[in-house]
This record gives C-alpha cells, structure tokens and sequence, in this order.
C-alpha cells in the first residue's frame, strides 16, 4: 500500500514538474521581446573625405539578442539647396530617403557616412565669399516586426552644410549635431584649383 502511494506521489510531483517547466518556458519566451534604450552618439571623426558617425544603443532586457525582431534605419528630409550649391537630381526640391539601408538592432551599433562634398552638388561662386547654410534634418527609426517605422528617442540629429570659395580654391564645410543632447562635430574638406575653369576636377566616390 505504502509503495503504491508513493509511486503515486512520485507521479504527481512529476507531473507538476512538467506543468512548472512548461509555464517558465513560456514566461520566458513572452519577455525576450526587447526595445531600444539609450540611444547616443558613440564618435564621430572625418575619415576618407566623409564625417563619420558611430552611434550605439542598449536592449531594455539587457540583452542585445532581445531585439532580434526590430531593425534600424535613418529617415533623412531636406529643403532645396541654395542655388550656389550647383544641386542636381534630388536635392534641387524638397524632399527625403531613407539611408543605411534596414538591418537589425542586435548589435547595438551602426556606422554613419556624410560625404563633405557630396557628388550631387557643383559648387557655384562667381567671387570670393562663403554660401548661404543648408540644413538636413536627420531621424534614426525602428520597427518592430513589421510594423510602422517609428522615431528612436535620442536619434534626432541636423546635419549642417555651407562651403567657402578662397581665389580658385574651395572649401566645404559640414556640421553635425544632436537635436536634444550635446553631441556636435565639424569638419571640412579642400579642394585647390575648383573654381578654375582650365582644371577639371575628378569627383571621387561620395556617400551623402
């Protein structure tokens, strides 16, 4: 009698095991959906005839992997460039893209290149002076699965532009900073002979 008993409890406690194991598991799998947290600049440099800007972020499980299920991506927007920016293709209107392609939020870094003479515009001054400043605004996104894109807290960034002729010379100047933290850095890039008309000016391989 005391062996049946026995097995009985043993087969009951073994059952509420599996039960337990079972709602664990499930818990488990219902909080691995994480969201992105703490978004900031981590450098920014020139490099290459670009600014180069690094940003990271944090899980809010802690645990990068949690954000299998988002991806990132920039949402950039801008009013025509002034004229003495020689805009052509898209930068002659309003308009806006989205860069850096989608990919996914689980390494908790990205890596962002602002071309300082973009290929786009032929610089356009008849003396020595500085250009009128163009701004473009600048908006890192998520989306959750498949979702609606959604704006990162902490990725609001303007991206600052103007350029300086100096007798034949030309000298490109790029601004970019944080809409709501501190974050800033300029940079600017050379080019002799660009206003000269005798000298043409090989374009090299750009990223705006």
């Amino acid at each position: 009698m005391s062996s049946i008993k026995l097995s009985f409890q043993y087969g009951l406690f073994k059952m509420i095991l599996v039960v337990a194991i079972f709602f664990l598991s499930s818990s488990s799998n219902q909080q691995t959906q994480g969201t992105i947290i703490k978004f900031k600049t981590k450098s920014m440099c020139k490099r290459a005839g670009a600014l180069r800007h690094e940003v990271m972020w944090k899980s809010s499980t802690g645990n990068l992997v949690d954000l299998k299920e988002i991806r990132t991506r920039e949402h950039i927007k801008w009013n025509p460039a002034p004229k003495e920016f020689g805009p052509t293709k898209a930068y002659t209107i309003s308009g806006f893209h989205h860069g850096l392609g989608t990919r996914s939020a689980i390494h908790g870094l990205g890596t962002d290149n602002h071309s300082i003479i973009p290929v786009e515009f032929k610089y356009q001054l008849s003396k020595n002076g500085k250009s009128k400043v163009w701004m473009v605004h600048q908006q890192y996104e998520m989306q959750i699965q498949t979702g609606e894109w959604i704006p990162i807290p902490g990725g609001e960034y303007q991206i600052v532009r103007w350029f300086e002729r100096k007798g034949v010379d030309l000298i490109a100047y790029i601004i970019k900073k944080g809409v709501n933290n501190r974050t800033m850095y300029i940079t600017k890039q050379s080019v002799p002979n660009w206003f000269d008309k005798k000298v043409k000016i090989k374009h090299y391989q750009r990223i705006f």
